[in-house]
């Protein structure tokens, strides 16, 4: 959205105003396509104009969890009786109906209330509050939630993983958490996935399969995982996460073919060189299991990746009358660096798992990722060639 503040109301409720659109800044919807858009594209100081039913409430609690602070108005065309109005007003809620206000002075009103949210972000943006100091994650369900709100108000993409069948490598996806709902059992909306199509290869292939995630907030990086509730309208609903844990890797991470492994050379110090199979690799680092124990943690090793099937440039021979087309033959890359072990654990079978974070020259970077996009498509490709 703009940097203006917008006045959201239904059709309904902007015909018997008087409203047409053009005297301030607003969108006009159907009830169901306003609260959706608002909880995706709304702002902070956005004025909301909700029709009175039964159970608004539920309607404010979302615009709230979403980061909108601004006022909300519930309105209704007839009397709102038997009502205590006064104790949603410390909530920044409203109420107008015809008995306590005339239409032309409830049209006065919203446009006085725009204004004061114009004026409020820019003196916002004049006096920004320094950002708060990182603090590890906590296992506290408030300051979880705190946190996901945050992550909502910032619309921040996470990255999730899930493996839909054991045959299969993991898929790895983005997606949006819109929305936190419930205050005594706290569920998370998710949307917005990219692939658009994941929420019906997971529909149909991996139904009630866990998800995991990880997010950057405030130049950390953290992982959650989520157990999903239901499948709503394209969207998941998951429970709130138990725990939030410190998560090393900050990039989305795949599975290589293991026909067409990618292949690691370590060189330990007083130790031949080791050839490995990387397990799982992404643009910041790869994990690997092996015996070998004698790596050790935050100590930098030199390393070359060996990535596979790297595409040749075509080129073509000439003899004295003809210009022939040579197929190129895949030659696979080297790239070289360093990596720092960042992890190590012993696995019940005595070998050692790894996850090393790799340097490597600026001009190497994009073979790498290049090679990850190429599997996130693969990997996508094969999930489809198994949906049902």
């Amino acid at each position: 959205m703009s940097g203006k503040s917008i006045v959201w109301i239904t059709h309904d409720d902007a015909k018997d105003l008087g409203i047409k659109g053009n005297e301030f800044p607003c969108r006009l919807m159907d009830f169901t396509s306003m609260v959706y858009e608002i909880l995706k594209l709304g702002s902070p100081r956005d004025v909301v104009i909700l029709p009175f039913y039964w159970n608004f409430q539920d309607t404010v609690t979302q615009i709230r969890n979403r980061g909108i602070v601004g006022p909300i108005i519930v309105y209704s065309g007839s009397e709102i009786k038997e009502f205590d109005i006064l104790q949603y007003a410390p909530q920044g809620i409203l109420f107008i109906d015809p008995s306590r206000i005339s239409r032309d002075m409830a049209l006065g009103f919203i446009m006085f209330l725009q204004k004061c949210q114009d004026m409020s972000n820019v003196h916002a943006s004049l006096h920004k509050a320094p950002k708060e100091p990182y603090t590890k994650p906590s296992q506290d369900a408030s300051e979880i939630k705190e946190l996901f709100r945050s992550i909502i108000r910032e619309r921040s993409r996470i990255i999730l993983t899930c493996q839909f069948q054991e045959d299969l490598p993991t898929l790895t996806v983005t997606g949006e958490i819109i929305q936190l709902t419930g205050e005594f059992e706290p569920k998370l909306i998710l949307d917005n996935f990219r692939p658009y199509e994941f929420i019906e290869l997971y529909a149909q292939m991996a139904m009630g399969k866990p998800l995991s995630g990880f997010f950057t907030h405030h130049e950390e990086t953290m992982g959650f995982d989520l157990r999903v509730d239901a499948l709503y309208e394209g969207r998941i609903v998951a429970f709130l996460p138990e725990r939030i844990y410190e998560q090393k890797r900050q990039y989305i991470r795949v599975e290589p073919d293991p026909r067409d492994p990618v292949t690691i050379h370590i060189l330990p110090q007083d130790h031949q060189t080791l050839r490995i199979p990387v397990r799982d690799i992404s643009e910041g680092g790869v994990g690997l299991t092996m015996p070998y124990e004698g790596l050790q943690k935050k100590k930098i090793y030199p390393v070359s990746l060996t990535l596979p099937n790297y595409p040749a440039l075509p080129h073509a021979v000439m003899d004295n009358t003809q210009i022939f087309p040579v197929e190129p033959a895949p030659l696979s890359q080297t790239l070289l660096g360093t990596a720092e072990v960042v992890f190590k654990e012993e696995d019940t079978g005595g070998d050692f798992f790894y996850g090393l974070s790799i340097k490597l020259h600026s001009s190497d970077i994009q073979h790498l990722q290049r090679y990850v996009f190429k599997r996130q498509l693969e990997i996508l490709s094969a999930v489809r060639k198994m949906k049902i």
